[in-house]
């Protein structure tokens, strides 16, 4: 992930990747995830937990979105 790029992550909708923070305490990484429907609002993804990472998923084009919806 590239910082900036927007992702769909789980229930919260698209978020835009804002950072990676380490945490001084243990050293820890996270992704910093801002909803897009919620600016002010942060969410902090480990960068190591793959059970996490499979719940982000890259946003679709509007070319792959016409697509779909030419299927229904």
């Amino acid at each position: 992930m590239v910082t900036g790029e927007c992702v769909v992550f789980g229930l919260h909708g698209v978020c835009r990747l804002i950072g990676i923070n380490k945490d001084e305490a243990d050293g820890s990484e996270n992704y910093v995830l801002q909803p897009i429907g919620d600016p002010r609002s942060h969410l902090f993804v480990p960068v190591g937990s793959e059970t996490a990472l499979q719940k982000i998923k890259p946003v679709l084009s509007e070319s792959k979105v016409m697509e779909l919806m030419d299927l229904v």
